[in-house]
Formats: C-alpha cells, structure tokens, sequence
C-alpha cells in the first residue's frame, strides 16, 4: 500500500520552529535563485520587481525545509509504531515504486543544472513537501 501526506511537514513545523529557520531556508534559497541587477533594480516598477522577488524568495524557502525532521515529529505524533499491531502492516524503508521524497530539490547550490532543477520546482503547483510512504504486510 502507498499513501501520500501532503501536509504533514506544515503541521508539525510550529510558528515559534518557522520563524527560527526562515532566515537560513531563505538564505539557502537565495543560493538557487538570481538576484536583481542593479539595471533591473533601476528600470521599470522597482516596487513590482522587488515584490515579486520576495513572493518567489518566500515560496522558495519551502522548498529547501529539513522535511526528514518535521515527518519523524510527524510520525512520532501520530503513532506509526503502533501501527504494525492494529493493522498487520509497516513501514517499508526502501521505496521500489515512488520516492519518499519525489519532490524534493536533488541538487546542491552551485551544482550544474540546480538552478534549473530549482526553476522548474519553484514554477510547478508542488511544495517539495509531498511525502509517501510504502508500506507493507507484515
């Protein structure tokens, strides 16, 4: 059996743990995106331009979140060790069908093609927080 947990990193993640880690994913996610040049900054609605960065910088920051702690919370909070007794099933550490994690940015800032994998991330509909868990019969 696969399920899917869309939301299980935002909820574990509390507001006091947000504002702790928002400066460091936005400095993470600034590594992958371009910043405006001065010529950018100077032509056309400077307002607009630096508005639509920082929107971008904000959904960016998502994407470079440590997801692995915020799922163990999440897991921890909602039992899954408790699970292989009422449902005769566990988890299965390796995935065979999808990754925990399909979503997630693979590259290092500065790696060859990590701008553009972090492109194509940051202009999908996707979070980088969608997580599946296989499980099996036990």
């Amino acid at each position: 059996m696969l399920t899917l947990f869309m939301n299980a990193v935002p909820e574990m993640a509390s507001e006091k743990e947000h504002k702790k880690v928002a400066e460091s994913k936005l400095k993470r996610a600034m590594q992958y995106m371009p910043m405006l040049s001065p010529a950018e900054m100077l032509g056309g609605n400077f307002a607009a331009r630096v508005h639509t960065q920082m929107v971008m910088m904000m959904d960016a920051s998502g994407l470079v979140r440590d997801v692995d702690k915020y799922f163990g919370m999440y897991m921890q909070e909602h039992r899954f060790d408790l699970f292989p007794a009422f449902l005769q099933m566990t988890v299965k550490e390796s995935h065979t069908i999808i990754e925990k994690w399909p979503l997630r940015i693979k590259m290092l800032p500065g790696e060859e093609g990590a701008k553009e994998e972090f492109k194509t991330l940051l202009s999908s509909s996707h979070t980088g927080i969608e997580r599946y868990v296989k499980w099996r019969i036990m």
